[in-house]
This record gives structure tokens, sequence and C-alpha cells, in this order.
């Protein structure tokens, strides 16, 4: 098992650094630009927006040699889009599966539920029960959720992120 997970992560960092040099047309080394942000809408208290998720197509030839990959995407764009927020302030966060709707699996410790997703942040100091930081909740294919963020006025500042979280889909979205 060791060796299968060297693979795949050797495999992760190698699809990963060609994705860089298709999104940027570029050779190495490439220098990677901030995401563009998520847009907020404000709503009296709170900051609204909408993340999807979704699978897009990639294809390239920057290389020297033609890649063409399928992997899952925020908003159309890899890396995801930044998640800019200040202290003191409500952020109402939808996400949009867009991927087919599947039938949820009960197995342990495989890879599963691929189309099931969700949204799970590190560093932020907000609730972990839904609707808030929730990490089990489970949106499937052609369904939303709506997360809600809290900032505490006396939350520090700094470079925190998110990822799907769906356990047994993690590694692949």
């Amino acid at each position: 098992k060791f060796s299968l997970t060297v693979i795949v992560m050797i495999s992760l960092v190698l699809v990963n650094t060609l994705l860089l040099l298709h999104i940027n047309g570029q050779r190495p080394p490439v220098c990677i630009s901030s995401p563009p942000e998520l847009e907020w809408v404000q709503h009296g208290n709170i900051h609204e927006a909408t993340l999807t998720f979704d699978a897009q197509r990639f294809e390239s030839s920057v290389t020297g040699f033609p890649v063409s990959f399928t992997t899952r995407v925020h908003n159309g764009q890899i890396p995801s889009p930044t998640l800019r927020m200040k202290r003191g302030e409500t952020y109402s966060l939808t996400l949009v599966n867009n991927l087919t709707p599947e039938p949820q699996h009960n197995l342990h410790n495989e890879i599963k539920d691929l189309s099931i997703t969700n949204i799970h942040t590190h560093g932020l100091h907000v609730s972990g029960e839904s609707p808030g930081d929730d990490v089990f909740g489970a949106i499937n294919g052609g369904e939303q959720m709506t997360y809600t963020y809290r900032m505490p006025c006396d939350h520090a500042g700094g470079t925190f992120w998110y990822h799907p979280h769906h356990h047994g889909s993690t590694a692949v979205q």
C-alpha cells in the first residue's frame, strides 16, 4: 500500500504541475499568480456567493507533449477562487454540485462517492456544525448546500484554505 500511495502522490504532483503549466501557458519555471477572488454580494448584514463544483476537461501541449485530462473544479478554474473574508462579518456560501447524482455508498476506507462533495476549511475559527464548517455534509450531484461562516471579531488574519472533504472522494476532488 505504501508504494501505491507514493505513486498516487507523485501522479498528483505531476498532474498539478501540468495544470499550472496549462493555465499559465508557459514552460517551467512557472510563477503562480493569485487566483481570482470569489465575489460576495451583500444583502443586509450577510455577504452571499455561490461556488459551483463541476468536472472540466483540460488540454495542453506546453510541456512539449499533448496532455489531456478531466478533473474536478470550483467555478471552472484551477486553483479554486480565493475567498476573502473580514472579521466580524457573516458569509453565506452556496455550494452547487453540477456533477451527475449517484447513490451514496457505506464503504469505509475506499474510494467512493465520486459525485458527492462538500467544503471544509482549515484555520477559520467558525462553527463545525451545520450550516457552518460541517465536514459530514454530503452534497450529491444536482444538489446544493449553503454554508454560513460567522467570522468572530477577534479572528486572526492569515492565509487559510478550503477543499472538498467528503470521505471517500477527497483525494479525487
